[in-house]
């Protein structure tokens, strides 16, 4: 399937050699890069009519190169700068480059813009092939050869070989394919440990082939994925799992496909419309989607022009690109040859500008949704004219949109990025808001295995707080918690004084205020607040302990009064206008201070006109649950009868239980909640 859909075979499984990487290949046009690969592979991977007839790389060619104890696939990239963006696309799960440059034109543009982005994506190893040295003499090609180590010096590459070769007479192609063994070794040393992982495959081809349906393509990154297991397509897909019919690597029908190989995937209930380059496929809930991606952003050194907050930008991920604007978190700049630089402080004047070299945290705020997980890579680009300006590290791909941060809270979101897994999951337990920690999320949002978390929970003792909802443990950051509490505090304090008849806050302000927390995390630090006296909780809502109405001696005479008149008046309570009628002093504050005992609980407001004394409907209360217990369902007349009260009053009494969840109506009974 790697080829060309119309050439698919359909081979008996083969036993498959126990480690498998990608070999991708980079340098600029016309350097001889297809060329080489046909020399090494026998194939030739521009599979394009155009392609063959032009004699230049448009799209992403795919071969296979055996050199035991490694199995190759190959990616072969288009070198032309109107086709950067294949290229990365194409490099994606690179674990060894093959760096190219014809020793007839020696170092050309798109040879330092690839090995900058090759630097952006940590490619673990490298090889250079210098292409074409049948052209030139001996003096050229040590010329050539020098301008080469200057321009690796101080990157991955800088101890790389340099192999001379010629497609043309095979000068060189052995020493090549021990130098792939040697880079191999080294790669699969870091690469290794993410065969455990959930699996991950971004998709860089797409097509049909009658009789088989949907067929994608790509370098599996992470993990395995067998025949007949269902996938997520993300991002577009993520409440939808997927089923794989097919597999085939290296041309060869298979029972899995694991970390390292090219894989051609038949999948079952997607169409191929519904498929893009961009798209990846892996394992259910291992991957999460978001719009905000929290970086460790680093401008690149050979771009003078750097990167500004609030820049317009193109982010390259995986296969996926997409437009978006990158938004500063620092006022102060990391460089990478000084990174012990003061972090920012609220005061100081925000930074504008990310020069050449310079590291800031920020976020890329992104115009479609793309999947993402901890320590992934980004190659940032100018959308116009196509440049590439930097790259990024995502530590954390789910975090909301932020602003302000304080000092502490800066040097906990730089945490994310650290490669001490403890330091990782304190600073993600800070930034949470739900007390949770799925285990899916584990190695997507922390980059912590399910394995090592209970181990760093223990560990974590002292900066979390533990409680139990339901059946479920939260976990919270100990400042975390600190600091919701003062916020919630501090809203309630700000109500009161706006409202200074008020004992109470309606909690549906509350939950408004904090929308960004889940209601059951809330609810469960409002109880912590009430618990400790710091607030008190009503039906009427939730206030301090220390707020509440400040009443003159006759405004308090005058509330004692009423709430003797509700208590004498039992089931007739007088209305709201009668009882403003029957005041000869201060008719004015009636209303205000009938709405107070509410608050308080002296009243409970059966309408917006209908109040009746606490102690009366307590009464009534007991009489109809003590009914309801022993009957089927109660209608309003039976309800009326029990009270012996008007219907005028029973209606709304009934009503206003259904709003308390009290009783639940069904046809024209009343009925206690189940």
């Amino acid at each position: 399937m790697e080829t060309n859909p119309t050439e698919v075979k359909i081979e008996p499984n083969q036993s498959s050699p126990p480690d498998y990487l990608i070999l991708g290949t980079a340098g600029h046009i016309d350097h001889g890069k297809t060329t080489l690969v046909k020399a090494l592979s026998g194939k030739n991977t521009d599979r394009l009519i155009e392609e063959q007839k032009r004699g230049i790389t448009i799209e992403l060619g795919f071969a296979h190169l055996s050199c035991p104890p490694f199995e190759f696939g190959i990616v072969d990239v288009p070198g032309h700068q109107k086709f950067v963006k294949t290229m990365l696309a194409g490099s994606t799960g690179v674990d060894v480059v093959l760096l190219v440059v014809a020793a007839d034109d020696s170092i050309n543009q798109q040879t330092r813009e690839h090995l900058d982005i090759l630097r952006f994506l940590d490619v673990p190893a490298g090889i250079i092939a210098i292409t074409k040295c049948d052209k030139v003499d001996s003096a050229w090609l040590e010329l050539v050869e020098d301008e080469i180590r200057q321009l690796v010096q101080g990157t991955f590459l800088a101890d790389s070989p340099i192999i001379q070769t010629s497609a043309t007479t095979g000068a060189g192609l052995n020493e090549l394919k021990t130098a792939l063994v040697t880079a191999g070794s080294t790669a699969i040393a870091k690469r290794k440990p993410l065969q455990s992982h959930p699996f991950r495959m971004p998709i860089d081809r797409v097509f049909s082939i009658e009789g088989h349906g949907t067929i994608v393509t790509g370098s599996v990154t992470h993990g395995q994925v067998s025949l007949g297991q269902s996938v997520q397509l993300l991002p577009d897909w993520p409440d939808r799992e997927i089923r794989i019919r097919q597999i085939q690597t290296h041309d060869r029908k298979s029972e899995t496909a694991v970390r390292g190989q090219r894989a051609a995937l038949n999948l079952v209930g997607v169409s191929v419309e519904d498929v893009q380059r961009g798209f990846q496929l892996s394992a259910p809930g291992a991957v999460p989607i978001s719009h905000c991606l929290t970086v460790q952003l680093t401008a690149s050194e050979i771009f003078a022009d750097g990167v500004s907050d609030h820049q317009e930008i193109r982010v390259h991920l995986a296969t996926t690109e997409v437009l978006g604007k990158v938004r500063f978190l620092q006022a102060q700049v990391v460089s990478e040859d000084n990174e012990e630089e003061e972090e920012e402080v609220l005061s100081s004047p925000r930074i504008k500008k990310l020069g050449p070299g310079q590291q800031i945290l920020a976020q890329l705020h992104l115009q479609q949704p793309v999947a993402a997980v901890w320590g992934q890579r980004i190659v940032v680009r100018r959308p116009s004219p196509g440049t590439t300006i930097g790259s990024a590290v995502v530590i954390d791909p789910q975090l909301q949109r932020m602003s302000k941060l304080d000092s502490h809270e800066l040097q906990l979101l730089a945490d994310l990025g650290n490669s001490d897994a403890l330091s990782r999951m304190t600073a993600s337990v800070y930034f949470r808001f739900d007390g949770q920690l799925p285990a899916l999320e584990l190695q997507a949002r922390f980059g912590v295995s399910q394995q090592d978390c209970d181990q760093l929970l223990g560990q974590l003792s002292d900066d979390l707080v533990q409680q139990n909802l339901g059946n479920t443990t939260q976990y919270f950051h100990s400042l975390r918690l600190k600091k919701l509490e003062g916020s919630i505090l501090g809203f309630l304090d700000t109500q009161h004084t706006g409202h200074p008849k008020r004992w109470f806050i309606d909690r549906i302000l509350i939950e408004k205020q904090f929308h960004y927390v889940p209601l059951a995390v809330l609810d469960s630090i409002i109880k912590r607040l009430e618990k400790g006296k710091r607030l008190r909780i009503s039906p009427m809502g939730i206030g301090l302990m220390d707020r509440g109405p400040v009443l003159t001696k006759n405004q308090q005479k005058l509330l004692e009064q009423l709430l003797l008149d509700f208590q004498k008046a039992g089931f007739a309570p007088p209305s709201v206008k009668q009882c403003v009628d029957s005041t000869p002093k201060n008719k004015q504050d009636v209303p205000e201070l009938l709405k107070m005992a509410t608050q308080s609980g002296d009243l409970v407001p059966i309408d917006n006109d209908v109040y009746l004394a606490k102690a009366v409907f307590d009464a009534a209360w007991q009489k109809i649950e003590l009914r309801l217990q022993a009957n089927e369902g109660l209608s309003v007349s039976e309800i009326r009868d029990i009270l012996e009260v008007t219907r005028k009053l029973a209606v709304p009494f009934c009503e206003y239980l259904d709003r308390q969840n009290l009783t639940v109506r069904r046809d024209d009974k009343r009925y206690l909640p189940k």
